[in-house]
């Protein structure tokens, strides 16, 4: 049932609402269901049974802060070649991700973390306008889901 309702809420009226993943994003690298991509279901409906689904606005709202704040900071250091700041704002903002369901977004941000840790971190700035994409196309998601929350 609470899955059912998620997927009305993600969806909305029809499949024209829900944001398409970026094509220079490979799939296989993220997530075998494409409704998944951007948000994971299983993840929204597993906190809504942990908390409650007056909880969720809350919860996504905080994400939305932070989100915004962890990718400002990762373009900031993405421009500044500050590779200490860029690992430690990605590895944020990948748990958190990971945490609200934004499969997409925290496995790209790990892998930012990732050839930071490998000290190759200038292959991190490859991945500037992708990461800023896949943000905003989150961003987005999570906003949908909140207005038709709100509109509940």
């Amino acid at each position: 049932m609470i899955k059912t309702w998620i997927k009305r809420l993600w969806m909305g009226n029809s499949a024209e609402n829900h944001p398409q993943p970026n094509s220079q994003v490979k799939e296989s690298d993220v997530m075998e269901n494409k409704e998944d991509y951007l948000i994971n279901h299983d993840t929204i409906e597993q906190i809504v049974k942990d908390t409650s689904l007056e909880v969720l606005p809350i919860l996504i709202k905080n994400y939305l802060e932070e989100a915004t704040l962890r990718t400002t900071n990762i373009l900031n250091a993405m421009d500044k070649q500050d590779f200490e700041t860029l690992e430690f704002e990605a590895h944020t903002l990948g748990s958190t991700s990971l945490a609200m369901g934004a499969t997409g977004l925290g496995l790209l941000a790990r892998k930012i973390e990732t050839v930071c840790l490998n000290g190759t971190p200038d292959k991190a700035l490859d991945h500037k306008m992708e990461f800023k994409q896949l943000a905003e196309q989150s961003k987005i998601a999570f906003s949908k889901i909140l207005e038709r929350t709100n509109a509940q």
